[in-house]
Order: C-alpha cells, then structure tokens, then sequence
C-alpha cells in the first residue's frame, strides 16, 4: 500500500461497470478498472460475500485513490468499509457517484473538474471540495448525479 503521493495522484479506481480510459482521460488520471484488477491484500470485513467490499473498495483503499462508480449504494458502503478496518488503515480517498450513462458520466466529471458542479457543506463550517485533490485529501463522497451534491465524510482520521 505505501506508495507516492505523487503516484497515488495519477490515478482513479472505476468501478467494473466503467469506462475507466475515458473517466481517467476526463479527471487527467490514469484510469483503473475494478473489472481489469484485483487486490494483492484479502478483504477483513464482514461483508466478503460482496464484491463491492471485497474487490472494489479494496482496491480503492488498496491504491489510496479515489473510487468512481455509477453504484448509488457505494457511499453507505463506503462508510461501512471503513468502520471494519483498523482505525490507523482505515482511510479510503473519497468515492464519486456518476449516473449510469456513459455520457452522463463524462459530462458530470468534466463538469465537477472545472469547477460548475458545487459541492455543499454537510456541516457549518466544513471545507468544500473543489477539485478532485480535495476529494482525496479531505476523503469526502460527492454525489455528482446531483446539481449541489452534499458532501458527505468518509472518516474523522485527518
């Protein structure tokens, strides 16, 4: 797991169902597909009869980068994720949620990165993401089928 932050960054994880060539073209990352790669570590939590904790968050939390998915169900599961890790390993670096069309998709992320699509605070005084290194470094979920999607923590860690 211990990588550059400077690697980390040129990367996204997408989920199976994505294209993840034309989502890491839009963020100007290289995408991964959950489809194309496994984690190297096991799963530990108590939900690895589903795919979504044992492959997809895995590898996200594996590869210390954010996780793009059209899976309206992935910020609880999210959340769950990292209440079964370690509290020192439990830190995902944020997940986005794009509508399940392909183009939708791309439209939502090309308007999240230049700045049109604005997150609000979940809490009175909390930092709004503002670029895809925000979603990273405060380990926030956007919802970004939403016009103003609510910003919604992943942890209290940082």
């Amino acid at each position: 797991m211990a990588q550059g932050k400077h690697a980390r960054r040129e990367r996204v994880v997408c989920d199976k169902h994505l294209d993840a060539e034309a989502i890491g073209g839009v963020l100007g990352r290289i995408g991964r597909s959950a489809q194309d790669f496994k984690p190297s570590r096991p799963y530990r939590g108590e939900f690895s009869h589903d795919e979504d904790f044992s492959d997809v968050l895995q590898l996200a939390w594996e590869y210390e980068v954010v996780l793009v998915t059209a899976d309206s169900k992935m910020i609880e599961k999210a959340l769950r994720f990292e209440k079964q890790m370690p509290r020192a390993e439990s830190c995902l670096r944020g997940v986005l949620v794009v509508p399940r069309d392909k183009s939708e998709q791309l439209k939502s992320l090309h308007r999240f990165a230049s700045g049109e699509i604005v997150a609000v605070a979940s809490r009175k005084g909390d930092a709004v993401p503002k670029s895809l290194y925000d979603v990273e470094d405060y380990n926030v979920a956007l919802d970004l089928r939403r016009e103003s999607p609510l910003v919604v923590h992943l942890c209290e860690c940082d």
